[in-house]
């Protein structure tokens, strides 16, 4: 399985920044369109459903409304890191140099 495979150093969450390149959070501006197709599966799969047509009684439009604020939730968090991917990969790019090296590099200097 080359998706689990390490290629991170250890100390480096390498599943999670695989995931977050996948979707198109991080990396190029040739894979930053990834996450579109993402939003809108969200958009139209899970918002317009829950939004525009009805629930059978008030049970089930609670646990169906408690879904959509957990979903929102969650592709709002990932849209959020998408937007400040800059500082998202200058902050990988400190974890990654710390998990190698041992020290934190400060970019101020004192």
């Amino acid at each position: 399985m080359n998706f689990l495979r390490q290629e991170q150093p250890a100390g480096m969450p390498h599943i999670s920044i695989k995931l977050l390149r996948v979707f198109g959070v991080t990396g190029g501006p040739d894979v930053r369109f990834r996450i579109l197709p993402v939003m809108l599966t969200y958009v139209f799969c899970i918002v317009v459903p829950k939004c525009f047509f009805g629930y059978p009684n008030q049970e089930i439009a609670i646990i169906g409304i408690a879904e959509l604020f957990f979903l929102t939730n969650s592709f709002c968090g990932m849209f959020l890191l998408f937007l400040n991917r800059h500082k998202l990969a200058e902050f990988i790019r400190h974890v990654r140099t710390f998990s190698l090296t041992g020290k934190f590099m400060d970019n101020k200097k004192k």
